[in-house]
């Protein structure tokens, strides 16, 4: 078993590389590797812009048609820290919804809430199981012990299972959503979507929608000269990461 002692310090990029699968211009349709790949419980997206002038990036992504929830993460090596106590380990920031999404129940404690995207002075984290047991940490001491990661505090407000999660080699998950304060704890993040469609949408749904989207994107700035990029990519999440599909908690 793999130390998990905390420990302080810096993200470093570690997001798995997804596979481009559809190379197509902003508007254009899906491509027909797309169309046979059917359905998934949970995709892995790529190429959605993180940062928009006019609207928040969540808000504008979920309302494609298909998909019923989706959330963003980025995922590296920080310093982590408990009583003293610090280790370079891994780490992820990740949005609200992020476990639900995932259909990851929290075992002790709660989820993460929107309002967790954005507390301050201390913000939340979600820790592993075995992370947790191996700190000593009484149970009835979740909400109110801390850590710190990259500096930052962060109160442990549930644990995680020890199975089935992602990324797979990640303790400390905190609520951290892209260009959040907190979010800039990790050192040259890259960031990435996680989304569960609709029952019944298909990934060349998926695809389709969020083109629509980002050609209106494109289409709404172009006076400006802005452009939000011209490729999305769409992937099982299970494929991408061995992770089992499970349905939504």
């Amino acid at each position: 078993m793999r130390s998990v002692l905390p420990a302080v310090g810096v993200l470093t990029a570690g997001l798995a590389v997804g596979i481009v699968l559809a190379a197509c211009r902003s508007g254009q349709a899906p491509t027909d590797a797309a169309s046979a790949r059917g359905t998934a419980e949970v995709v892995h997206l790529r190429g959605l812009a993180f940062t928009l002038p006019d609207d928040e990036s969540i808000a504008w992504w979920q309302r494609a048609p298909s998909l019923a929830r989706l959330a963003t993460y980025a995922k590296g090596g920080s310093d982590v820290s408990v009583g003293g106590v610090s280790r370079r380990m891994p780490a992820a920031a990740v949005s609200a919804g992020f476990f639900s999404v995932l259909g990851i129940r929290i075992i002790q404690g709660r989820d993460f809430e929107p309002a967790d995207d954005h507390r301050e002075p201390i913000g939340s984290a979600i820790v592993r199981r075995t992370f947790w047991k191996q700190l000593g940490a009484k149970d009835e001491a979740i909400g109110r012990a801390e850590l710190t990661v990259g500096g930052r505090r962060y109160q442990i407000v549930g644990i995680a299972p020890d199975a089935d999660l992602f990324p797979r080699d990640v303790d400390v998950w905190i609520a951290a959503p892209f260009g959040s304060p907190g979010f800039q704890v990790l050192q040259a993040p890259r960031g990435a979507w996680v989304a569960r469609p609709k029952p019944g949408a298909t990934m060349a749904d998926v695809e389709s929608d969020l083109y629509a989207a980002l050609a209106s994107l494109n289409t709404r700035y172009a006076g400006q000269g802005r452009s939000f990029g011209d490729t999305i990519q769409v992937q099982p999440l299970d494929a991408e990461t061995g992770l089992a599909s499970r349905p939504a908690p």
